[in-house]
């Protein structure tokens, strides 16, 4: 017995088992950091944009109590069509990541939120298939292309979660818990509803599929359509416009047309938005990318030796067997030269499935957007994209004959998320960019119009002004910002507004009589913000091409002449500064 344990222990030194956790653990090491270089690398150069404002400057000056309020409204009037965990969520994880650090300590909250969605979709992958393919799948899930969004606070606070319900339900339903498509349901519809469909397909994450498996679908199917159909009709009676308002047979026929293009979009980000940033890079860049996938490539090849082809033959044939077996299943079940694809063409079917299912709730937005906010429209696609990735990773490697074949195959991959990571890191160059614009539009327009007043509306036009790609820089949220610059006397009932104007604005801005309209035609903004206003309270700045400002006595439409607000003594500079004043300028006597 004494010789048996001493040779166990000879051939189980004690190190052994610390490297074989360490090959546990470092994907998701490695995953966590991709995900901050990728998307939040530059945060210290991040601000507040478009959405932002509705919801995180307040939320960052809130005391316990009134954000405990705000949460509470939040939920009993139903805000945010809806979403009710999205917008509280938000505003609870900004008040604690200021308290915590101040704006770059909210951003660190974003990156954990993100990345716990990679790191849970890669151990997704791992419940599924091997780690070779499921690493390539926590690379694709973390470095997708299409959603350009990630970084965005207001999404990764508070749409990411709905991601990690969906990721979390179906850890649970592989683990025997039958109920938990429905719970993570409640809890996706309370935050982004595009990621509910994906829990249609959560029976077939169960391998092998078998003859129950399409009565595990059914069962689930009709269960969540029913659950849809209470939360909607809740959120009607409820109030919420978007539920109320919506025409059921133009709303299918979006949802079909979505689910067709979506995934084509979706998925072929990865290809043409490589293709054509390779085209803008320097060879000395291109090189490095490859060189690095070789690098990598090699790594994953000596890490996993098991995926490297063995005594059975590959080729494919095996593919044609393995395809035979969804007609037949039990054709040639003895034989293991097909049985070994039929894993990988499982979840290949898979990744397809929930990337057509990340569609069909996009209602509201564009399934071909490529650059902006937009993108969101690709944001539920981002699980079947990673699935999709692993099936192909999974197949490609079995196909391959030879040891320089695997490494052909990872390399390959490699440099085409390798394209991926360095698009990612154009989107934070823009996301740094679109905060300079926003602190630089500030510093002008609040240094020409210093002399607001209760009542007082700055339109702000101007070859100048310069727009962002990726995010909205000094768009529709203008109007938002300027109530919460500063903490203006409580008597003035009426909060001074700060509009951009419309390229077009002089053909719409003046509809007749002695009053200007502002409106979506004329200005940026909110519906719920436009109004008449009267000339005597406004302020025209105009930004020119070479950054400098002018401020306009008086303002011609065609054959009127409207004499614009005198310039007075500046009121600003002894108000109380909010904190959102000390993100925009660089400090509080810019305007003095």
């Amino acid at each position: 017995m004494a010789h048996l344990m001493l040779s166990q222990a000879d051939h189980n030194p004690p190190g052994l088992s610390a490297v074989r956790r360490l090959s546990r653990v470092w994907p998701y090491l490695f995953l966590a950091g991709l995900t901050w270089v990728a998307h939040f690398w530059l945060s210290s150069s991040f601000g507040l944009y478009e959405d932002d404002y509705t919801l995180i400057p307040a939320a960052i000056e809130a005391t316990p109590e009134g954000l405990a309020r705000s949460a509470a409204t939040y939920f009993l009037e139903l805000r945010g069509h809806g979403r009710t965990i999205q917008g509280v969520g938000t505003m609870f994880l900004s008040r604690l990541g200021w308290s915590l650090g101040g704006l770059q300590a909210i951003y660190v909250l974003g990156f954990t939120m993100v990345a716990a969605n990679g790191l849970l979709s890669y151990g997704l992958l791992r419940r599924l298939t091997g780690p070779l393919p499921a690493f390539f799948g926590g690379l694709a899930f973390t470095l997708y292309p299409s959603d350009t969004t990630h970084a965005f606070l207001t999404h990764s606070l508070g749409l990411q979660p709905s991601i990690t319900f969906f990721l979390l339900g179906a850890h649970a339903y592989l683990s025997g818990k039958r109920w938990a498509p429905f719970a993570a349901g409640i809890l996706i519809l309370a935050t982004y509803e595009t990621v509910y469909p994906l829990l249609l397909a959560v029976p077939l994450l169960q391998q092998p599929w078998r003859r129950g498996t399409l009565r595990g679908l059914a069962r689930n199917g009709l269960g969540l359509l029913g659950l849809f159909a209470v939360v909607a009709v809740v959120r009607s009676l409820l109030g919420d416009s978007r539920v109320a308002n919506l025409d059921l047979g133009q709303a299918i026929l979006t949802a079909a047309g979505h689910s067709l293009v979506g995934p084509w979009v979706g998925f072929g980000g990865y290809f043409y938005k490589g293709v054509k940033l390779a085209a803008t890079l320097s060879p000395g860049v291109l090189a490095a990318i490859v060189a690095g996938a070789g690098v990598v490539g090699w790594t994953l090849a000596r890490l996993y030796p098991a995926a490297m082809p063995t005594q059975l033959p590959n080729t494919l044939s095996d593919l044609a067997l393995a395809l035979r077996s969804f007609v037949r299943p039990s054709a040639k079940r003895a034989d293991g030269r097909y049985l070994q694809m039929v894993g990988p063409i499982r979840l290949t079917l898979l990744g397809l499935i929930l990337l057509v299912l990340a569609y069909p709730l996009t209602l509201t937005t564009n399934p071909i957007a490529l650059v902006s906010r937009g993108t969101r429209v690709h944001f539920a696609g981002v699980i079947g994209a990673g699935l999709l990735w692993a099936g192909v990773a999974a197949i490609t490697l079995k196909l391959a004959t030879r040891r320089v074949g695997v490494f052909m195959v990872l390399s390959s991959i490699l440099v085409v998320l390798g394209l991926s990571l360095a698009y990612a890191v154009t989107v934070q160059q823009d996301y740094a960019r679109a905060w300079q614009l926003q602190r630089t539009f500030w510093r002008d327009v609040l240094g020409a119009a210093a002399d607001l007043e209760e009542g007082t509306v700055v339109l702000v036009g101007g070859e100048g002004i310069e727009d962002s790609l990726q995010i909205g820089a000094n768009t529709w949220a203008v109007p938002m910002v300027m109530p919460q610059i500063a903490h203006f006397p409580d008597d003035w009932s009426q909060p001074p507004l700060v509009f951009r104007l419309h390229a077009d604005w002089r053909s719409t801005l003046w509809q007749g009589g002695d009053v200007l309209t502002l409106s979506g035609q004329s200005v940026l903004g909110p519906p719920a913000m436009f109004s008449v206003v009267d000339p005597d309270d406004v302020i025209v700045v105009r930004i020119n091409a070479d950054g400098s400002t002018d401020r306009l006595e008086e303002l011609a439409i065609g054959s009127q002449v409207f004499g614009l607000k005198a310039q007075g003594s500046p009121a600003l500079p002894a108000l109380e500064k909010s904190a959102l004043w000390h993100l925009l300028l660089d400090s509080p006597t810019d305007l003095e």
